[in-house]
């Protein structure tokens, strides 16, 4: 009875080392029923690891620049900066977009705007030439950029007062989220400048806003620094009221201002934080109050109405006043004139008759 059992035990333990054999075979690729390896896979291949990518060297090398100027140059996103000559970079074979950066002072280029690394080292020369004399740079340079984002600037004369349109230049600067860039070439005289939200070469992106986005250049004798700083900003309505038709205002918090044109709503992009404002408009009480923005705000709408200031004489009704407080003032000096020769006549005539007449004799004693 024993015997028969432990033979029992012995054919399931058998068949179970069997199939375990079996099924664990073919999980790891081993052969299947007809003796033909499993598709996809290789067993005589190890698993290797690829190799690092060979690097060449990209050079750039610096001309005209005094000695320890710091200089920056961009390869796709990635921007070097020294204050040597060189700036290399290690890369491996394929295309690259290449930017260089202005420095203040200098305007800078090179003979190409891409390269290609095919194998050997690639060497690059970056120019900068200085302003023509008697002229000079208007340079921006900007913050809080991501990386890969083109921004613009657009640089105006004014001339007698009046805005030249279309501007001197339209400027794109980029990739890269600490740029400096500038309009070379101006002489002395006063320039609008107006700073656009920054976009990608496909599409414009949302939301984000140069502070401030406009202001006036004056350049005398000397170069001009604009410093700009891109914020997400949030959409903020200023109801205005109480403006006659065409009557123009100006709206503006710190480091941005909007000029309008009657009563209507106009619309302010506003970073976070608490700004004050204030809005004036010729003939009128100025308005002013303040806005605070944590996040997209749950409320985004000011209202306010301008007061209209006590109207003014007019420069016809001065005019009238002023003249006839002068034809007051000539008839009383010419009365005053006048009653002073009368008095004198009468004086004369009194002193005149006073001589011609005989003195009265005293009285004489009887005898």
């Amino acid at each position: 009875m024993n015997g028969q059992r432990a033979r029992q035990e012995f054919i399931v333990a058998l068949g179970v080392s069997v199939v375990v054999l079996l099924a664990t075979a073919t999980f790891v690729g081993g052969p299947t029923a007809t003796g033909e390896p499993r598709a996809g896979y290789n067993r005589a291949a190890p698993f290797t690891q690829d190799a690092s990518p060979t690097t060449y060297p990209v050079t750039f090398t610096e001309s005209a620049l005094p000695p320890g100027t710091n200089w920056s140059v961009s390869l796709n996103e990635i921007t070097h900066s020294s204050t040597s000559t060189r700036i290399t970079f290690e890369e491996p074979n394929g295309t690259y977009s290449l930017y260089t950066w202005d420095v203040k002072g200098y305007l800078s280029y090179a003979n190409r705007t891409a390269l290609n690394v095919t194998g050997a080292p690639v060497d690059i020369t970056v120019y900068y030439d200085p302003p023509t004399a008697g002229t000079y740079f208007v340079t921006f340079v900007q913050s809080g950029l991501q990386f890969n984002v083109f921004w613009k600037i657009q640089v105006s004369a004014i001339i007698n007062g009046t805005v030249e349109g279309g501007g001197i230049g339209q400027n794109y600067f980029g990739p890269t989220h600490t740029a400096a860039g500038g309009v070379d070439g101006l002489e002395n005289g006063s320039f609008e400048w107006t700073a656009f939200p920054p976009s990608t070469p496909e599409w414009p992106i949302p939301d984000y806003f140069p502070f401030p986005s406009t202001g006036i250049a004056v350049i005398h004798g000397s170069s001009v620094l604009i410093n700009l700083t891109y914020r997400f900003a949030y959409p903020f309505f200023f109801n205005v009221a109480g403006l006659a038709a065409g009557a123009s205002f100006t709206l503006q918090i710190p480091n941005e201002t909007v000029t309008g044109s009657g009563s209507g709503e106009y619309l302010l992009m506003i970073p976070n934080g608490t700004w004050a404002w204030v809005a004036t408009a010729a003939g009128y009480q100025s308005q002013n109050g303040s806005v605070t923005v944590n996040g997209f705000p749950e409320s985004n709408v000011v209202s306010f109405t301008f007061v209209a200031l006590p109207a003014s004489p007019s420069w016809l009704w001065i005019e009238v006043a002023l003249t006839v407080v002068a034809i007051l003032i000539v008839a009383i000096v010419i009365l005053l004139v006048r009653r002073r020769r009368e008095t004198r006549m009468l004086k004369r005539n009194f002193e005149a008759q006073a001589s011609t007449s005989e003195p009265a004799k005293p009285p004489q004693p009887p005898r």
